[in-house]
């Protein structure tokens, strides 16, 4: 990873905790805005085409991976006595 990209990354995680920690919007809502909002400027910039590639390239690298249920489960404490 370049300077450059280790600093989008830096400023890009920074502003959404920010949005999520400080002005407490849900961080569901802040992913799914950030989302849509960086497509739709991938897709004005380079195309709707090169868009689409995008994100099948980012759905495969994700696809099979636990979701939020899964973590939850992983996550939770044990209550009660077995």
């Amino acid at each position: 990873m370049t300077n450059d990209e280790k600093r989008i990354r830096q400023v890009m995680q920074l502003a959404l905790a920010r949005l999520h920690i400080e002005d407490g919007i849900a961080l569901a809502t802040v992913l799914a805005y950030a989302h849509a909002e960086i497509v739709a400027m991938v897709a004005v910039a380079f195309g709707g085409d090169v868009a689409k590639g995008c994100l099948e390239a980012a759905a495969k690298k994700v696809e099979g991976l636990p979701g939020r249920h899964d973590a939850e489960l992983v996550l939770a404490v044990p209550q009660g006595r077995a």
